[in-house]
């Protein structure tokens, strides 16, 4: 379960990236600008996550009852 929920968050982010990086379909391959925006956006929005999950994990233990 754990691993499917993984799965769908990293196909949202590089969803969102792809939408915020590329913004034509004139060759078939991507622009070294695209492509760079595309690994910096995924990395901050990975990054971004972790920070939360490990914010509500936090959380979760000091209420003694573990995640959300």
């Amino acid at each position: 379960m754990a691993q499917m929920a993984s799965m769908q968050m990293m196909m949202s982010i590089m969803k969102s990236c792809f939408a915020d990086c590329v913004g034509d379909f004139r060759s078939a391959d991507l622009q070294p600008t695209e492509k760079t925006c595309v690994q910096n956006c995924a990395k901050r929005m990975a990054g971004s996550y972790e920070v939360v999950a490990q914010a509500q994990s936090q959380m979760g233990n000091r209420m003694g009852g573990g995640a959300f």
